[in-house]
Order: C-alpha cells, then sequence, then structure tokens
C-alpha cells in the first residue's frame, strides 16, 4: 500500500494489546473517523467489534501495523 495522504508521519504511541475506538484511532493516525471507518471498510486495517459497547474497536497492534505498511 502506498502512503495515504494526510496520515501523520509520526510513530503513533500505541500500546500493543490496547483497544482503542474510532475516535482515538483517528487521532493517532491523524486522520478523520470518516477516514477511518473507510480505510476499515476497505479492509486496509483490522477493527474488531465490542458487544459489550456497541462499538468497533482497534487493536494497538493493528493500528501500528497499519501505519508502518502505508510508509512504505
Amino acid at each position: 500500500m502506498s502512503r495515504l495522504a494526510h496520515m501523520t508521519e509520526e510513530r503513533p504511541n500505541v500500546t500493543l494489546d490496547r483497544r482503542y475506538n474510532k475516535k482515538s484511532c483517528a487521532r493517532l493516525l491523524g486522520v478523520s473517523t470518516s477516514t477511518i471507518t473507510r480505510w476499515t471498510n476497505a479492509g486496509h486495517i483490522n477493527a474488531h467489534f465490542n458487544k459489550m459497547t456497541s462499538e468497533w474497536v482497534y487493536l494497538g497492534k493493528d493500528i501500528l501495523r497499519f501505519w508502518e505498511k502505508a510508509l512504505i
């Protein structure tokens, strides 16, 4: 995947096994929540459904993996 426009070039400061909501994921990557939704729907970044909160969450390790691939 080529570098995605407007995403932060600074390595996201994440805890690998922590779960982040969409807003936090967007903030870490320097993009909007709608961009995170588009990337999730396109299969670029993994998301997991949290049944207790009925929200999609992103693991720190998945955020970091996505960021590393996007910068190549």
